[in-house]
């Protein structure tokens, strides 16, 4: 199964798949979310209040803070947002990923099996943020959300974020060797 999604990966892999991609992600990150946020933002009891799963990290008590300023209507609209556009937006920037990552390994000639893995690295991100946002549904429907629902959430966020550091750290690599060898092949110095 994970060979089949691995050579559909690579085989869908495209400037103009990864073109469209980009532009259904550009509107989400610079006009939906924002849109949501400052919605929620007039909506909750502190205009400060902040989506906790766009946050780098924060601790049960923070969440547990959060939550409590956001009030009931401000619980009703986030929760609007994850079960809306957040439950669309992962499928969206992991498809994007997964898709780079595997357009940038088909430069690669090592054969390396483990590094023909690295397009699954943005799936993972995706299940993770899931488990965050199913995590912070549930403390959005209790009162007093207790700590143990907002560990679980902050332990899928932080997950979530290390694996946008290593698809960064990744992509970045991947754009180095693609560029240096470009560069390699201008000198003649590779067939």
């Amino acid at each position: 199964m994970i060979q089949n999604l691995l050579t559909a990966l690579e085989q869908k892999a495209s400037g103009k798949i990864l073109l469209l991609l980009l532009m259904v992600l550009i509107p989400f990150n610079f006009l939906v979310f924002p849109l949501m946020q400052a919605e929620l933002s007039s909506r909750s009891l502190s205009p400060e209040v902040q989506m906790l799963d766009v946050q780098i990290g924060y601790t049960p008590r923070q969440a547990q803070e959060k939550i409590a300023h956001l009030g009931e209507t401000g619980r009703q609209w986030y929760r609007v947002i994850t079960w809306t556009a957040d439950l669309i937006y992962p499928v969206l920037y992991s498809s994007f990923f997964a898709l780079l990552l595997a357009y940038l390994l088909k430069s690669q000639t090592t054969g390396n099996r483990y590094l023909s893995l690295v397009p699954l690295i943005p799936f993972v991100m995706a299940v993770m943020d899931y488990g965050e946002n199913i995590s912070i549904t549930v403390a959005l429907g209790i009162s007093n959300p207790p700590l143990s629902v907002l560990q679980i959430a902050a332990a899928f966020s932080a997950l979530k974020w290390a694996g946008a550091v290593v698809v960064l750290f990744f992509t970045i690599g991947l754009l180095g060797y693609a560029l240096f060898n470009g560069f390699q092949r201008l000198r003649g110095d590779q067939p």
